[in-house]
């Protein structure tokens, strides 16, 4: 039986792209170059080609440019009651969480929080006990390259590192998930919001409370509320709860501002997402 296809009937875009441009790449840029000009020749889309230009660059970053810092951790303690933890990973909606011990400088372990299911049976909290299901922390130095990183993820199986600085001390964490967004762009959940300006911006729960979308522009939130708000050179709701504290709040923190107390219910690292408000 003969094989009427031609020989290397299937042939990878890097083929092409040799076939597209005489000689080689002598460095990045020249790759770059190279990359740019197939995608004008329609060989792939351009979200393939950021694709591709994220990941070279992952070779340039350090964790501690993408991590998230100390002071914006979510964390739990070692001796900490079963309720509580259940409260911490709910109101967090991580699926893994740092242990301390006694104050934030010493990680013993991780939490998964689908480890506590099994203590939801009511003959099973008795025997509750933290440090029996905690498990190994993963640490990693600032300094750290992401393509390193990345490749550690992989191979050790870790969702999750700790990150500490040069004297041992912790300074953020990181997650697989932050190096891949890094490389296609943030990942979105069911948790997640559409951050599009629109009639949903403001939403009328009970009581007198609202959620508000932190892009939701300031004039607009005056009209709705009659209210006189000024957020100096920004323009969202968002921007004044930055411009009034001086940094990025974190979920649960609280703005008491011009009759008004604005609570954060949902933040990334980057950016505000969800804001609770409600008049005093």
């Amino acid at each position: 039986m003969t094989n009427d296809r031609p020989e290397k009937s299937k042939r990878s875009w890097l083929n092409m792209l040799g076939d597209a441009f005489i000689g080689e790449p002598q460095d990045r840029e020249q790759l770059l170059a190279v990359l740019r000009d197939a995608e004008q020749r329609h060989l792939f889309d351009g979200t393939a080609l950021a694709m591709i230009e994220n990941s070279l660059r992952l070779s340039e970053l350090r964790v501690r440019e993408v991590m998230v810092p100390r002071t914006r951790m979510v964390f739990v303690k070692l001796h900490q009651p079963l309720e509580t933890l259940v409260s911490i990973a709910n109101d967090s909606e991580y699926s893994r969480l740092p242990v301390f011990e006694e104050n934030e400088e010493h990680v013993c372990g991780v939490l998964l929080v689908k480890d506590l299911l099994e203590y939801f049976v009511e003959h099973e909290r008795r025997h509750f006990d933290l440090k029996k299901i905690v498990r190994p922390a993963f640490f990693v130095p600032e300094s750290k390259h992401l393509d390193s990183l990345l490749n550690e993820f992989r191979h050790t199986h870790n969702h999750m590192a700790i990150v500490i600085n040069e004297y041992g001390d912790v300074s953020g964490l990181i997650t697989i998930e932050d190096v891949i967004e890094e490389i296609v762009g943030e990942i979105e959940d069911e948790h997640d919001v559409d951050d599009e300006e629109g009639e949903n911006d403001i939403i009328a729960r009970e009581d007198g409370v609202y959620t508000v979308k932190a892009v939701m522009p300031i004039q607009d939130f005056n009209q709705h509320f009659n209210a006189n708000l000024h957020g100096g050179n920004f323009d969202t709701i968002g921007g004044l709860l930055l411009h009034e504290l001086g940094y990025l709040p974190q979920r649960g923190e609280v703005l008491d501002i011009e009759g008004f107390r604005i609570s954060v219910l949902l933040a990334d690292k980057h950016r505000l997402r969800l804001l609770e408000v409600r008049r005093t």
